[in-house]
């Protein structure tokens, strides 16, 4: 029997771990957020900040972009994108549709944060003076993230 945790989890970890419709739309998005990682590969190095896939199959493959410009650019490399989907997925699509619109924002991916020296230092002093190793290994990498951080 498993054992039964209490407190905040993360929402990703309950929806891995469940069946049922939010399962299957968060597997969903998680297989066209890998492909779309792979499609835009084959596209010009600007290309990733204008678009985004919104679905793919058998049938169709449709990207969303945020401007006429890229629109004709886009349609002009749907052989290439084509490829692409076949590479990262296995499937061709018969063809490859561009709209135009708002896109969806990506979460900004921000570097971790880091310590001023002085609190590196008190908490890695405290982690020196723990009883408790979990606690004491959990504060000497958080004391690791300071601004000249050194190795304990």
């Amino acid at each position: 029997m498993r054992g039964t945790r209490s407190g905040p989890r993360p929402l990703a970890n309950a929806l891995n771990e469940t069946r049922g419709a939010p399962a299957r739309l968060y597997a969903r998005a998680k297989q066209l957020r890998d492909w779309e990682q792979h499609i835009l590969k084959a596209l010009p190095g600007d290309a990733g900040a204008h678009v985004r896939l919104a679905r793919m199959d058998r049938e169709e493959l449709v990207v969303i972009t945020d401007g006429p410009e890229w629109r004709h650019r886009l349609r002009y490399l749907a052989p290439r994108l084509q490829e692409q989907a076949y590479q990262a997925a296995g499937i061709r699509p018969q063809r490859v549709t561009v709209k135009v619109g708002d896109l969806p924002r990506r979460p900004e991916r921000r570097s971790p944060r880091t310590l001023s020296p002085v609190a590196g230092q008190t908490i890695g002093a405290a982690a020196d003076h723990m009883d408790n190793p979990p606690l004491a290994a959990a504060l000497a990498r958080l004391a690791s993230r300071s601004n000249g951080a050194t190795e304990r």
